[in-house]
């Protein structure tokens, strides 16, 4: 079973080549109903429970709520193209740039890493365990 909702160049805001821009990755934002899908053009588009009753569709299904600008003057088309959340506290977006930022769940930067000399990140993971210290032979 899918669902995917009607979204239109309505929803977004700016220039038309935002709305144009494929979606890249999608991820749930942990303890509650939200998701979060990034786009090429740089946009996070925020999926909720609508809080409106228009009398169409399920009563589960998610709405477009928000699309959220991530970013920058100076970089105004970075695409997202790797979304993951980490310790159920930050959401983690990799870039076209090979920039990395953090963000809390209401879209506001917490940590940045670019200038590293990364290409296009396609591949983000955390570990669960604790650094150790490495065994010398």
């Amino acid at each position: 079973m899918s669902y995917s909702p009607k979204i239109d160049s309505g929803d977004f805001t700016g220039v038309s080549a935002r709305f144009e821009a494929s979606l890249t990755k999608s991820v749930f934002i942990p303890n509650c109903d939200m998701a979060v899908t990034g786009t090429e053009a740089g946009d996070l588009i925020v999926w909720d429970k609508s809080l409106i009753l228009e009398g169409i569709g399920e009563p589960n299904e998610k709405r477009l709520i928000k699309v959220v600008t991530l970013n920058t003057k100076d970089n105004p088309f970075v695409g997202i193209n790797m979304l993951t959340t980490v310790h159920d506290q930050y959401l983690v977006v990799g870039n076209t740039d090979g920039s990395i930022h953090f963000y809390d769940f209401q879209f506001k930067i917490v940590a940045w890493f670019e200038d590293l000399g990364l290409s296009v990140i396609k591949s983000i993971s955390f570990s669960r365990r604790k650094p150790r210290m490495a065994i010398q032979p």
